[in-house]
């Protein structure tokens, strides 16, 4: 009895140590339990959420096709490149092209196109009849004779609502399979089911496995080997959590049935999800340790647990709190609200860790006029649009700046200048919300991707100076020349032209005269005067100088002495009309007309002999001086001109308004308009605007043969470029 006494103790702690062990591996199992569940639960709920929205795509595919205004239309005349051509407009939308299949029936239920080439033979569609009878939407997943796939059908009405046929939009099931590796890293098969097997007359898949199709066409090499070594029933029918050794990879298998419109199982999505946590692996060994810990280790291992459960709700309710508000505030701090693209800060840390060596800076030309004229509800649309195309097209990330200013990181830069720059010259921006049509080009600044800063003052320094020059889209900023030689070249012309305005002593403001061609006669009957810096016997255009008159306020004095030696030179001649250049800033003094009317009386020059050429802008702005001056001008008997017409947002209405004699299309119309469709087009169109309102047309930039017989072939009155003369310092053999 006393020995019995003795060993009690010993008795009730080995009791107590078993019971404690055997908690710990209770506890243990249940943690185990619960590791391997929220992935099988999060990877099903995943793959259910990809269905539900590539189901949604097709039907919203077929939906945008159907409802195109000219689609009734196209297949009403049985027109199939219309068809296809806005087939391929509406998917150019949507990022997911790959492996979709689209068909199109007339309203006899008979193909009128179909996108793919092989043509097996069809079973009777039941969804198509219920389209067709209900004129609904029918979207469902189908068992085709090349796959399973996602199908949408809709109806197509014509403007009366009439049924003219069907749109049948069709996605294989295998984008599920892509999508989850792409985003979750899970390899997957896509299994149709035994029962559906004879409708596969040409399986893009040919891998059978128990007598199922494995829908994939390009399966991991691991899932396939376990499909054949488990056999695919064992997964279906037992649905195991876990598979996997101590040895070999473990897996948690997730199964999602894949059911159609009728609640019928086509088939399954079946998921690998990799264990990464490898407690299935360490837990014979965790086992070994803690069965040998002492019993101290083990109540403290139960008390912290004990304790870990019960906070671990509130635990995970703050964790998520804290997700959401991080997400949520990761938005405003780092994205564009309007254009959701990154903003500064962002780009601050992107370009530092960036292997890219260029930074542009885009700028949309004219973007207040679009605000000025359309309002700014518009102009926040043609920026959401815009981002999502400069996106789109560049594939890469795009910073938002200021209102209209864009950045992004390039190793390439004149690569991607003239692939945005070509792209939006031949394409416009449909506003279809509003119903405009927009033709938008842009200006470019471009810097080094360096670590000094300073990037956003030499961004804005070579975008400003894009901005003056038209010879070119866009500048690279350079240190030493931007430092030092553009201000020393900005003070030295500025005293030349000062020179040459006030003083006169080396320096001098001359015309050089260019020939313009009557097309029918051949003759020369207009000189357009030219501005020119006579300084040091060197002639400099008025690239060096004429930004500086502007600048300086010196612009109506150059335009004085322009006018003056302008007028004197065909008061020699008693046909010749001249053509000179009129700038906003010779308005604004309110004395243009007088000095004309003194001139043209001095030298003995009838007005109409002097044609003066306005910038396109001028006649858009709202200035009421301006249009009144003009007006006076034409009252007085000069004419007028409209020079570059086309470059910004060309008025036919204010021409007429005008009374213009005269429009200059401009030069890079003509320039392209052998090689370009679109330029030729958009000649002909201005000219043929231009000659109802009584407006003749003169073409610049003519520089060979070629460009002059076209524009002929146009009925363009004159012609003026490099074939009939360049720029010469008198009216040469008249």
């Amino acid at each position: 009895m006393k020995s019995i006494g003795k060993i009690a103790p010993i008795v009730t702690l080995l009791l107590l140590f078993t019971m404690l062990l055997v908690l710990f591996v209770y506890t243990l199992e249940s943690f185990i339990e619960k590791s391997q569940k929220d992935p099988v639960n999060f990877t099903n709920n995943y793959v259910k959420q990809l269905i539900n929205n590539q189901k949604r795509l097709t039907a919203t595919i077929a939906t945008r096709i159907a409802i195109d205004k000219e689609f009734a239309k196209a297949i009403i005349n049985k027109q199939n490149y219309k068809v296809e051509s806005i087939i391929g407009k509406t998917i150019f939308l949507f990022t997911t092209k790959d492996n979709l299949w689209i068909r199109v029936y007339d309203k006899d239920m008979k193909h009128l196109y179909i996108s793919w080439k092989s043509k097996p033979p069809l079973k009777e569609d039941r969804n198509l009849k219920r389209v067709f009878k209900n004129k609904n939407l029918i979207s469902n997943i189908e068992i085709t004779p090349y796959n399973i796939a996602f199908k949408s059908i809709a109806p197509i009405f014509d403007k009366n609502n009439h049924l003219y046929g069907a749109v049948e939009v069709m996605l294989h099931f295998e984008s599920i399979s892509k999508t989850l590796k792409e985003t979750q890293g899970i390899n997957s098969a896509i299994i149709i089911d035994k029962r559906y097997t004879k409708e596969l007359i040409k399986p893009l898949s040919h891998n059978f496995i128990d007598g199922y199709n494995i829908a994939n066409r390009d399966i991991d090499k691991d899932v396939n080997s376990l499909l054949k070594e488990y056999g695919v029933d064992y997964f279906i029918q037992n649905t195991p959590k876990y598979i996997g050794g101590f040895f070999k990879s473990g897996y948690y298998i997730s199964v999602v049935h894949i059911k159609n419109f009728y609640g019928n199982t086509l088939g399954y999505v079946l998921a690998f999800i990799e264990d990464r946590s490898l407690l299935k692996k360490t837990e014979t060994i965790l086992y070994t340790i803690f069965s040998i810990a002492t019993m101290l280790f083990i109540t403290l291992v139960y008390l912290l647990y004990k304790s870990y459960k019960n906070n671990l709700k509130l635990i995970l309710t703050l964790d998520k709190k804290v997700k959401d508000a991080t997400e949520k505030n990761i938005q405003l701090l780092y994205k564009d609200q309007l254009t959701n693209t990154y903003n500064k800060e962002i780009f601050d840390i992107d370009r530092k860790k960036s292997s890219d060596k260029y930074i542009v800076l885009l700028n949309i030309k004219g973007f207040s006029n679009i605000n000025g004229i359309y309002g700014f509800e518009v102009g926040d649309l043609v920026l959401k649009q815009m981002a999502i195309l400069f996106m789109k097209l560049l594939d890469k990330r795009i910073y938002r700046l200021n209102a209209d200013e864009f950045l992004f990181l390039s190793n390439d830069y004149q690569k991607d200048i003239e692939f945005l720059s070509n792209y939006f010259y031949n394409n416009t921006l449909n506003i279809k919300d509003k119903g405009i049509k927009l033709r938008l080009s842009f200006r470019f600044g471009v810097c080094e991707n360096s670590l000094n800063g300073k990037i956003y003052k030499k961004l804005t320094i070579a975008l400003q100076e894009a901005k003056k020059i038209t010879y070119a889209n866009y500048i690279f900023y350079d240190e030493n020349k931007q430092r030092g030689k553009n201000r020393e070249n900005y003070i030295k012309f500025n005293n030349i032209l000062y020179d040459a305005l006030f003083t006169q002593n080396e320096a001098k403001i001359v015309p050089y005269f260019q020939p313009i061609i009557d097309n029918k006669s051949g003759k020369v009957v207009k000189y357009e005067s030219l501005a020119r810096l006579q300084y040091e016997n060197e002639i400099y255009p008025p690239y060096y100088f004429i930004n500086i008159a502007k600048n300086g306020g010196f612009s109506y004095e150059m335009t004085k002495i322009m006018l003056e030696r302008s007028i004197k030179e065909i008061s020699k001649y008693s046909d010749l009309i001249i053509s000179i250049n009129i700038t906003e800033d010779d308005l604004l003094t309110n004395r243009l007309l007088d000095n004309l009317l003194n001139l043209t009386s001095k030298y003995g020059v009838k007005p109409k002999r002097v044609m003066l050429e306005i910038l396109e802008g001028i006649t858009n702005e709202e200035t009421k001086s301006n249009i009144e001056q003009i007006k006076e001008l034409k009252r007085a008997g000069f004419s007028l001109a409209i020079d570059d017409f086309g470059v910004d947002y060309s008025n036919f209405e204010r021409i007429a308004e005008l009374d213009i004699d005269v429009i200059k299309i401009d030069g890079k119309y003509i320039k392209t308009i052998l090689d370009s469709e679109k330029s030729y087009l958009i000649v002909q169109t201005i000219t043929n605007f231009a000659h109802k309102l009584g407006v003749k047309v003169t073409a610049e930039f003519v520089e060979n043969k070629e460009i002059y017989d076209k524009i002929r072939n146009l009925n363009i009155e004159y012609s003026q470029g490099y074939y009939f003369g360049k720029p010469m310092p008198y009216i040469k053999d008249h």
